[in-house]
Formats: structure tokens, C-alpha cells, sequence
């Protein structure tokens, strides 16, 4: 769907100025009713994810990477 294309990009967009994310759908489905409601969404219109946005309390260790040769086979 391209609404998963979309909540990339709003997702990559926060990282780069320091918020973090988190998309849930799980939410959505179990709540859909309540969301609508609570949103005032249309009842036409599709609710596909709910992503939540903030500043994350700790900020994770940078994990350290293989060299691309490392994971990397060729085969001609």
C-alpha cells in the first residue's frame, strides 16, 4: 500500500531531527471503532496504521557492522 511508503518517509523525515518512532497496526485493528471516533475520521476512509512520535528517553548504541565483503557472495 502506498500509505506504507508514506509512513517511511514521515518515519525517516523524525529520525533525521531526533524523534523517535514507532508504527503500530496491531492497534488499529483491535481499535478501529475507537480511533474513528476519537479522530473524527470518516467512515470511508481507511485507517491503515497508528505511529506514535516522540523523544526517545535513551538514545541505543550504534551497532557495529560487517564489511560488505563479509556478507557479500557473487555468483556469476
Amino acid at each position: 500500500k502506498s500509505s506504507c511508503f508514506a509512513a517511511q518517509n514521515l518515519m525517516l523525515a523524525a529520525h533525521a531531527r531526533g524523534l523517535g518512532t514507532c508504527p503500530m497496526t496491531g492497534p488499529v485493528l483491535l481499535a478501529q471503532d475507537e480511533l474513528r471516533q476519537y479522530l473524527q475520521i470518516e467512515p470511508q476512509k481507511q485507517i491503515n496504521m497508528v505511529i506514535s512520535l516522540g523523544f526517545p528517553k535513551d538514545k541505543p548504541k550504534k551497532l557495529s557492522r560487517k564489511e560488505v565483503d563479509e556478507i557479500t557472495t557473487f555468483i556469476f
